[in-house]
C-alpha cells in the first residue's frame, strides 16, 4: 500500500511559481532580440588632384541608380576637396550591405563633367577600387559588407 503525501497549501503556490518562471526563461532565451547597433565607415579617398570644389560620397545600399544617381543613394555626404587624401565619415549606418560612388566635383555642379567623347574630366572612384576601363562598375563589383562598429575603406580616385 503506497504511502499519501500530504501537500501543504503554500507548496502548490510555490511550484506554480517557480513553473511559470522556468516558462519565462525559456520562452525569453529563444526570442529573437532586435539588434539596434549603428555602425560608421570611414571613407579615405586618396589620390585628390587639388583643393577645387568638393569629394561627394554617395552610399547605396542597393543597385538602384549605382553608381551614377545619387538621389537614390541611401546617404550622401560630401567634404570640401584637398590636394591627397580626403577622408569622410559615414554614421548611423546598420549593418548590411553596400557600394560607395565618389566624385571630386571641382565646379561643384553636382555632376561628373565629361568632354566630347565622354571621358571624365573630374574625378571619380567606387568602394573596392574596381573601375572597369569602359563602362561604370556595378553594384555587384562594388560591394562590400558593413558589420564592425566603425570600418575604414581606402578608395582611389582616377581622372
Amino acid at each position: 500500500m503506497e504511502k499519501s503525501r500530504e501537500v501543504k497549501p503554500g507548496q502548490v503556490f510555490k511550484m506554480g511559481l517557480l513553473m511559470l518562471a522556468g516558462v519565462l526563461l525559456l520562452t525569453t532565451a529563444f526570442t529573437p532580440q532586435e539588434h539596434n547597433e549603428t555602425y560608421s565607415i570611414i571613407v579615405k579617398v586618396e589620390g585628390t588632384r587639388n583643393s577645387k570644389g568638393v569629394v561627394r560620397v554617395a552610399l547605396f545600399n542597393t543597385e538602384k541608380g549605382f553608381p551614377t544617381d545619387g538621389q537614390k543613394a541611401f546617404k550622401n555626404i560630401s567634404a570640401p576637396a584637398k590636394e591627397g587624401v580626403v577622408q569622410l565619415t559615414v554614421n548611423n549606418l546598420p549593418a548590411g550591405r553596400y557600394a560607395i560612388s565618389l566624385l571630386h566635383d571641382e565646379n561643384e555642379n553636382g555632376v561628373l563633367d565629361t568632354n566630347v567623347v565622354g571621358y571624365p574630366k573630374e574625378g571619380y572612384g567606387a568602394s573596392n577600387n574596381n573601375l572597369p576601363a569602359f563602362r561604370a562598375p556595378n553594384f555587384n563589383e562594388a560591394a562590400f559588407e558593413v558589420k564592425a562598429p566603425r570600418q575604414e575603406l581606402r578608395i582611389s580616385l582616377r581622372y
